[in-house]
């Protein structure tokens, strides 16, 4: 999909609220110190969240934009979505992805193709 020469006022806004890997025990994945987790595993999944995000940003960049945070016990300054989201489903949750607002996913980060799949709806809609 070439999409280099259209632009939509109104992006789709994605969201992604992930636990810090390093971070305090209440967000997951919180693999840091003390896990069975190694440094490479780590880095290897870090890696590939951002290349995920990296692909769907160049293949729907003008369609999407795409938001990444990190959920802290001491951030103050959460949506009320997300304020609600951890209240009803807890932090073990997280990540959560929202799309336009709305909660769409909890528990797992997308696959690219997931993502796709996910995002399938709102980009028919801004085609009709």
């Amino acid at each position: 999909m070439d999409n280099n020469n259209l632009y939509f006022k109104e992006k789709i806004k994605v969201e992604i609220w992930e636990g810090d890997p390093f971070g305090n025990v209440c967000c997951k994945p919180n693999i840091g110190v003390g896990s069975d987790y190694s440094a490479e595993e780590i880095r290897n999944m870090l890696i590939s969240k951002s290349n995920i995000v990296k692909m769907l940003e160049k293949e729907l960049g003008n369609f999407i934009d795409i938001e990444r945070n990190i959920v802290k016990l001491n951030r103050f300054d959460l949506p009320e979505y997300v304020r609600q989201t951890i209240i009803d489903e807890g932090y073990d949750s997280l990540p959560f992805i929202f799309i336009n607002d709305k909660k769409i996913l909890s528990g797992k980060f997308p696959s690219y193709d997931e993502f796709r799949s996910l995002l399938k709806p709102y980009l028919e809609s801004i085609h009709k």
